[in-house]
């Protein structure tokens, strides 16, 4: 569900034109039918945005400190440096 929509908003949203034109939303296993199902739904929905929020949020101090020590971030310096060096041989690597 976290994948339905970009924020809870968008997923209320989303439903509601949804249910406008007739179309139910049912998810047998996470309950999602009823009234009821919509409160579990908005919750899920809270739950994917905060977890989005906290991932966006560690990656950004993540990145800052690779930046600060002097890193790329998300580059093994190790391999960097081993394609570099074989692409100034200009050898196959593996």
């Amino acid at each position: 569900m976290n994948r339905f929509g970009r924020n809870s908003a968008h997923i209320r949203q989303v439903v509601s034109e949804l249910s406008a034109r007739g179309v139910r939303l049912v998810a047998p296993d996470l309950g999602i039918d009823t009234l009821a199902g919509r409160l579990v739904l908005g919750i899920i929905a809270a739950l994917a945005e905060y977890n989005r929020e906290s991932i966006r949020e560690r990656s950004a101090v993540g990145i800052a400190l690779a930046k600060d020590l002097g890193r790329r971030p998300g580059v093994d310096e190790a391999k960097f440096t081993q394609v570099k060096k074989c692409l100034e041989r200009q050898c196959q690597c593996t």
